[in-house]
């Protein structure tokens, strides 16, 4: 029936119409506040069908010749433990059959090629739903993972760094004051203990390793300060948006800060990129360098984010140069 229904759509070739509303249907305005954090969202009308959307892709559906239907589902809102009665199509369209059959033998190419099929075929890792995106390393796959991690802690050593080992737990005081509670804390997983206390697994090692920086006085001799950090992170990712050993909740990542000087600035972002550089080459990738600049909100004093700005131009050269 569904796919009766956008067939028709199809033929009809209707055209999105771009529209703006603030207030509607109690459903649809929860979708909206799901999906946008402002008074207003943008939706567009396509025949009978309105629907919260950035944009089209196409100018009007009469460039949607060839379909390739993959799941059909029921929708659940986040507040909701039972169907919204709405159903939710998942597919894809092509101009063309030639278009269609060159999609599927690409697909077939990468299902081929999938890590998670390889992993299994090969006994290196798995996966399972009694921990949700944190991988299972099998004796092979534990061989090549410490193999990979020795290769990176060498690396590290050769260029001055230092490892360090640090909590996995922490109070949400440290977050707090970090800033994560307010701006990441819905992706943090929590433990409350006894007396009530709040704790949570650390997505990453920045809080820590400010901490161990700040625990005495620091002379200007002992700069920079180069730590390296192996330790397990955790991040609730959305159980839809997990992927392999792409996109996991559990991993470790080689994580490492430096504190140094504003001098001293330049000298060790050129030699970060350089060892990017050398350690990809080392598996055949490549990179492509963007600089990023200050984001609203943001963490920090507007001094140092003018002070980083305004070096910024001459950064840019830097990243051109590699």
């Amino acid at each position: 029936m569904a796919v009766t229904q956008l067939c028709k759509l199809v033929s009809r070739s209707a055209v999105h119409v771009r529209r703006r509303y603030s207030k509607d249907s109690k459903l649809r305005l929860q979708l909206v506040e799901e999906q946008t954090d402002s008074s207003t969202a943008t939706v567009y009308r396509c025949g009978d069908s309105l629907a919260v959307c950035n944009g089209p892709l196409l100018p009007h559906t009469g460039f949607l010749k060839v379909f390739k239907m993959f799941q059909l589902s029921s929708v659940t809102l986040s507040s909701q433990t039972e169907s919204a009665g709405l159903t939710r199509l998942l597919g894809a369209a092509f101009p063309g059959e030639k278009d269609r059959e060159e999609w599927e033998r690409e697909q077939e190419e990468a299902r081929r090629r999938d890590h998670r099929r390889i992993g299994t075929d090969q006994e290196l890792f798995f996966f399972n739903d009694v921990s949700p995106g944190s991988c299972f390393f099998l004796p092979k796959g534990a061989h090549i993972y410490n193999t990979l991690t020795d290769f990176i802690k060498s690396e590290y050593q050769r260029r001055g760094f230092s490892e360090v080992v640090t909590p996995t737990l922490y109070s949400s005081a440290l977050w707090e004051r970090s800033g994560h509670w307010e701006h990441y804390g819905e992706n943090m997983f929590t433990v409350t203990s006894e007396g009530s206390q709040t704790f949570a697994l650390k997505p990453m090692n920045c809080p820590a390793h400010c901490l161990m920086f700040e625990r005495r006085v620091r002379s200007w001799r002992e700069l920079p300060l180069r730590w390296a950090d192996f330790g397990a992170l955790h991040r609730n990712e959305l159980s839809g948006a997990l992927g392999g050993l792409t996109r996991v909740r559990r991993f470790c990542q080689d994580d490492a800060h430096i504190f140094c000087t504003p001098e001293q600035l330049e000298q060790e972002i050129v030699a970060c990129l350089d060892f990017v550089r050398s350690v990809y080459q080392v598996f055949g990738f490549s990179f492509h360098c963007l600089l990023s600049t200050r984001p609203a909100p943001c963490l920090g004093e507007p001094e140092q984010w003018d002070h980083a700005e305004q070096a910024s131009t001459h950064f840019h050269t830097l990243l051109k140069a590699l």
